[in-house]
């Protein structure tokens, strides 16, 4: 399966669920994902239902920055009107780029530990 097939499939089995729930693997060209469907709380005290990003692995160093998760995102974006929530950003140069593509800290620790979200533009 593609990258859409298998997003897509992880978004249809959250609707089929009674709790709105699901979870899996995708891969997008060189970066593997485990991505969940649930709600999370956000800033207003909102829980929407969020495409969750809850690990992500460059399959090999070579391909690190290289654009991967930014064309990753941009497809998502194109694929659901979820909100995009990045739990545990500990490296800061990876959420520095986050920032950089419109996300918004939701929960900060020292400076270090902090989950994102992105907002659709509309």
């Amino acid at each position: 399966m593609n990258f859409d097939q298998q997003f897509c499939e992880i978004l249809y089995r959250a609707i089929q669920s009674p709790r709105g729930m699901s979870r899996g693997f995708v891969m997008y060209e060189n970066l593997r994902a485990y991505i969940r469907i649930g709600r999370k709380r956000m800033p207003d005290d909102s829980f929407p239902s969020c495409v969750q990003l809850a690990n992500l692995n460059v399959i090999h160093k070579k391909y690190q920055r290289s654009g991967n998760f930014s064309r990753m995102l941009h497809r998502m974006l194109e694929l659901t009107d979820k909100p995009i929530y990045v739990e545990t950003v500990r490296n800061p140069e990876f959420g520095d780029a986050l920032l950089r593509h419109g996300f918004i800290i939701v929960n900060e620790l020292d400076g270090v530990i902090r989950d994102m979200v992105l907002f659709h533009r509309k």
